[in-house]
């Protein structure tokens, strides 16, 4: 939570910096210039956000969450293939995992 807080009230800060940055360079007002302002907040918000998240998070839980995170990208995979093939055994056993899943992640984010 505090990584997501982190990350939004800094990307204001890196937005005006890269701005200023940029024009400090003489980049020409334009598209080109506000994609890169963009590009450059959004990384650096997000490493602060990840940043904070990693310091913040005691040690226990940082392996729980990172298995977590891993399993929930694999089911992530097993869905987009269930798209083609809904009816198959698969996509049932994925279902059950999906839903052990989603039980685990809010349990684990409500602290029970």
């Amino acid at each position: 939570m505090w990584g997501l807080i982190a990350g939004l009230v800094s990307y204001p800060a890196f937005a005006w910096a890269g701005h200023r940055l940029l024009q400090h360079f003489d980049w020409e007002p334009g598209l080109l210039r506000v994609l890169m302002v963009f590009l450059m907040a959004t990384l650096l918000s997000s490493a602060l956000g990840s940043g904070v998240s990693w310091v913040v998070t005691p040690p226990g839980q940082q392996s729980t969450q990172t298995v977590l995170e891993r399993r929930l990208k694999n089911l992530l995979v097993d869905e987009l293939a269930c798209f083609s093939h809904p009816e198959g055994a698969a996509c049932q056993s994925f279902l059950h995992q999906r839903d052990a899943l989603e039980h685990a992640l809010l349990g684990h984010a409500s602290g029970s």
